[in-house]
């Protein structure tokens, strides 16, 4: 079997000498499909004459020309097994013009391959499942895919190149991928040469798409020539959908069974939607008003089941749609509407009072969402007026069971009791709830008869910090000044302060109003590493002790596993703040109450998800009004109470080129927004499978994301207030404080002249510098040229307390590198070197955490300005990384573990784990964890979302 083999080689290698000699600088071979010409009805090779018959049906079309195969038995021939054929040998470029209408297995453009075991020879171009895909085989095939996704049915300028040692892959002009597992000459084994199809000895895969031209170069093309071949024919073609669609489609549910989809386009469009529902047949929506930004409304969705929609609108070359989006209606987190007829209680004298008190409070409040406590609920028509006219889940109180029973089953009767209404029976000094967990407070039994609860401190315990209300309103004009005075000394008892109000008129009655302010030592979790310093700390000062004694459950529930991403994948982590929980999940932003788990509002945002981040940067920050989200070119700046979009800020023009960028960095600083570009689809965002752990010391995966340059805006306007371009910014190393940006650049001309993005050379850091700029200005402050040592596995720099850190893993010896530094102006403070507990489970690529004047970087802790070490971590068997409180630090063991720094003892939560990077958080006096362990084969059986809380009664 080896003769015959190698017979062929040679042969093959023969007819590749002299024809390709002439390619000079254009291409060798060229087919463009207009009509095919000639007897046999085939389409001609412009350059050098060479016949694609067509097999089977071929379709043509216009706008542009193209062919159309959607066959396995239909394709174009060029040469068949056996026959002579003249292929490049050291080198070459394969390009194509290509709408690929299916997503499948080697939807190959062109072709010439053998690929049976480990007789691997040939090359092919085409896609492969969701990615564009370019084969090369020397000894063996490797198969280089794109990080652009391939999206169906759009127009796409696909390039392959092999100069003999780099594969790589063109997406629209730009590089996308690249490999260096090729060298050498391509090998080749007698095969079939054929564009719209597949074959090899063993196997056939159908080309499902259109094709406009192929072209097969003897040579490898520069980025520049690709680039200008791209230009010079894309006006030609319908522009991508991410060209046409300036801001993607999101989808917000607004009802059990309603969503409204809001996207924005680059010129005026009707506003046209087009949606699937599971039992069949399209639907489409369209409004002819000629817009840029557009809202449409569906209405009857299905409940829990999938349906798909897509937008659309009309190019100069036809209609344009984004790709389809799936939605399952599982994740509709909306609270149920009581029913428009539900009618538990009479017509009576009290209709209208429970009306007009209902009405009072949500607007006197301003609470509409949530939970909401009912103290002395009475027969619970405050309650039911309440939910009806809210999106409130409430729970009424009351003392006697006989009474509670009665309620119950009239609300049961009415169907209107569970969901929305809830009635349980209570002492009145003791109320089975935590404290703080309910959004609004009020109680039927002062409204009605003006009687105030005993114990204003066993009622206001209940109040959610940060703008939680305890609303007591009567409504008796003729008792308000008597009751004004009991409210008075009520809240003094009770030590309110000014939070505590008194107010009414003797037309109305009286009322008191009581919002308790953020708790006194509470931190935030405003970036992915807690602040924008990266110090893996929300430094909040009212948790410690350990658990199931001196910290207790808050909440538990949703969202669970299906609504994230596996765990593997090194995600974006949660963020909190003013007592909101922000959550990102496959394609989805979560936003709960970070006190009882209500889910306030969820977006689904297609291509929002950011992976392996240990070597690049998040992609989402908050403050008190805003949550922003870097995905794709742009930044949403959502508000943070609503999920509004209130305004979306570009990467594009930015820089004077014509490189295409997406946002890398964010933070958040005063009335600051800060900004990083990268390439285009530099950033990770692959999660399945264990390449996709992202957990190797060296290889894929370990290349750092880089920033072409930083920039500033003000988040009102979206001025552009600076921008700093010199080195390629290495994106873990982005960290703000105190007035300054600090970071890390390569100044290395094999850098420069690279395609970034990515970057995986070990000249990445050479000439490597440590910069400082201002932050109101962008002005240098200093730099100072450093070595961290070669090729790290990860690299990050945090700022704290005037104190800059520096940390590299190293795996060529196995250790970690600390370099500590004056913030002010460079000078080094001290350095440490010291061994990974082992290579495997995230142990090498540990984040220090700073907790005071401590620096806590696995497996060791330091004072952080001298370097003086202070102990060992605990031991710990597997992923995530530290994070951390003031006095208490949150992680994952084997389970979820706490370490109280204050007296060094740990303790865990049996059967919960977090994702394999971060995954537990704290802000706002809780510890919090998203659910973030779906997909783990340990053996543990609780999934879901959890707060905890250091108790205020041992």
């Amino acid at each position: 079997m080896v003769w015959p083999r190698l017979l062929k080689r040679i042969l093959i290698a023969i007819t590749v000498a002299a024809p390709m000699a002439a390619g000079a600088q254009g291409p060798v071979r060229e087919w463009t499909f207009h009509s095919p010409s000639g007897d046999q009805g085939a389409f001609v090779d412009s350059v050098g004459g060479v016949a694609a018959k067509p097999i089977g049906s071929i379709a043509l079309g216009e706008s542009p020309p193209h062919i159309q195969i959607d066959r396995s038995d239909t394709f174009l021939s060029i040469a068949d097994k056996g026959e002579s054929v003249a292929l490049p040998g050291k080198a070459i470029t394969l390009e194509t013009w290509a709408a690929f209408d299916k997503a499948t297995k080697y939807n190959t453009a062109i072709g010439y391959i053998q690929d049976n075991g480990d007789f691997e020879k040939g090359w092919l171009l085409g896609a492969h499942d969701g990615a564009f895909q370019f084969a090369i085989g020397t000894s063996r095939l490797t198969y280089l895919r794109s990080k652009t996704p391939m999206t169906v049915g759009e127009w796409r300028h696909v390039v392959g190149v092999y100069d003999g040692r780099t594969m790589r892959l063109f997406v629209d002009g730009r590089l996308d991928a690249e490999s260096t597992a090729r060298s050498g000459d391509i090998e080749y084994a007698d095969s079939w040469l054929r564009i719209g199809g597949y074959k090899d000895d063993n196997e056939t895969y159908a080309f499902h798409g259109r094709l406009h031209s192929v072209a097969m170069f003897d040579r490898a093309m520069t980025a520049e020539e690709i680039a200008a071949r791209y230009r010079a024919k894309k006006g030609s073609f319908p522009p991508p959908a991410d060209d046409f669609f300036k801001v993607t489609p999101c989808l917000q549910f607004v009802g059990t069974d309603a969503a409204r989809v809001r996207w924005v386009t680059a010129a005026p469009q009707p506003s046209r939607l087009e949606y699937v529902l599971p039992d069949g047949g399209a639907q489409e929506v369209e409004e002819a008003e000629l817009k840029t930004v557009h809202e449409v409304r569906i209405d009857g969705l299905p409940f829990k089941s999938k349906f798909t929609y897509r937008v659309g609108g009309a190019g100069e070359s036809g209609a344009i749609w984004f790709p389809a989006v799936e939605v399952d209606t599982a994740f509709n987190y909306s609270v149920t509407d009581l029913a428009k007829d539900a009618n538990p209680f009479p017509r009576d004298e009290l209709s209208e009072f429970y009306a007009a008190a209902a009405e009072d409070i949500l607007r006197g409040s301003g609470i509409k969402q949530g939970y909401c406590l009912d103290y002395g609920c009475g027969e619970g028509r405050l309650a039911f007026e309440l939910a009806r006219r809210s999106g409130l889940m409430v729970v009424g109180v009351c003392w006697d069971e006989a009474q509670a029973q009665r309620v119950r089953q009239r609300l049961s009767s009415a169907g209107v009791y569970g969901s929305r209404i809830t009635i349980l029976t209570a002492t009145s000094d003791r109320i089975p709830y935590p404290d703080y967990c309910f959004n609004l407070v009020v109680s039927d039994r002062f409204a009605r008869q003006g009687l105030l609860p005993e114990d204003p401190q066993k009622v206001l315990r209940h109040v959610r910090p940060v703008g939680g209300t305890l609303f007591l309103g009567h409504l008796n004009g003729e008792r308000a000044s008597v009751v004004q005075r009991d409210l008075k000394l009520w809240f003094e008892s009770a030590g309110a302060g000014k939070e505590g109000t008194v107010g009414g008129n003797p037309a109305i009655g009286a009322w008191g109003l009581y919002k308790r302010p953020k708790l006194k030592g509470a931190g935030s979790w405003t970036h992915m590493y807690g602040d924008a310093g990266q110090t893996s700390n929300s430094h909040d000062e009212l948790l410690s002790g350990t658990t199931g004694d001196t910290i207790e459950v808050q909440w538990f529930g949703l969202p669970g596993p299906d609504a994230m991403i596996d765990r593997l994948g090194r995600n974006q982590g949660p963020l909190s703040h003013n007592g909101r929980l922000f959550t990102q999940g496959d394609d989805r932003l979560i936003v709960q109450d970070s006190y009882n788990g209500a889910i306030l509002w969820s977006l689904e945002i297609p291509g929002m998800r950011r992976t392996n981040v240990k070597v690049d940067t998040s992609n989402s920050c908050i403050d008190d009004q805003a949550f922003y989200l870097a995905m794709g070119d742009s930044c949403w700046k959502l508000d943070a109470a609503t999920g509004e979009r209130l305004a979306v800020f570009s990467t594009e023009g930015r820089a004077d080129d014509e490189i295409e960028r997406d946002w890398g960095f964010i933070a958040s600083e005063g009335h600051l927004l800060f900004g990083s570009a990268v390439r285009k689809g530099a950033s990770f965002s692959g999660f399945y499978g264990p390449d996709q752990w992202y957990d190797k010391p060296t290889g894929p995966g370990t290349e750092k994301v880089c920033s072409d340059f930083y920039f500033a805006i003000d988040k009102d306007s979206g001025d552009e207030l600076w921008r700093y371009e010199k080195g390629a910014i290495l994106n873990p190393t982005i960290s703000l404080g105190e007035g300054r940006v600090y970071f890390l650049e390569s100044r290395h001309p094999a850098v420069l002249k690279s395609a970034r993005g990515r970057v995986g050379m070990k000249e990445l850091y050479e000439e490597l510098y440590l910069v400082a700029l201002d932050q109101q200005s962008g002005s240098f402050l200093w730099e100072k040229k450093v070595n961290y040592g070669e090729t790290p596995t990860a690299i990050y720099l945090s700022y704290a307390r005037d104190t800059v850190v520096v940390q590299s893993s190293l795996p060529k010896d196995k250790t970690y590198n600390l370099f500590v530094y004056e913030a002010k102006d460079g000078v080094e403070l001290w350095r440490n070197k010291y061994p990974w507990r082992r290579s495997d489970h995230g142990h090498h690529v540990q984040h220090p955490v700073i907790a005071g004047d401590k620096l806590i970087a696995q497996p060791e802790y330091f004072e952080l300005r001298t370097g003086k070490k202070l102990g060992d971590t605990p031991d710990r068997r597997k992923c995530s990384t530290l994070t951390g409180a003031a006095n208490l630090l949150h992680y994952r063991d084997f389970n979820d573990e706490v370490w109280d720094l204050t007296t060094g003892k740990t303790s865990e939560w049996r059967g919960l784990r977090s994702s394999c990077w971060l995954g537990i958080i704290s802000a706002d006096g809780l510890i919090l964890a998203s659910e973030s362990g779906g997909g783990c084969s340990c053996n543990f059986p609780i999934q879901l979302s959890i707060g905890y809380r250091t108790k205020n009664d041992y």
